[in-house]
């Protein structure tokens, strides 16, 4: 490859990076928003705050 090709490929390669970073950590973001939910919900009913579901 041409270097001027590689380095293109490597711009689309770290694009395609850095947009699966974004949703990982908006994933992460909404995960974290049930969890806070999940804490509250148990807090207000006397419950258990960590239970292992096994």
């Amino acid at each position: 490859m041409q270097t001027d090709t590689v380095e293109t490929e490597l711009r689309r390669l770290r694009q395609a990076i850095d947009e699966l970073d974004e949703q990982m950590l908006q994933l992460l973001n909404r995960r974290l928003e049930v969890v806070r939910q999940v804490g509250e919900l148990k807090r207000a009913n006397n419950a258990i705050i960590y239970r292992p579901e096994c």
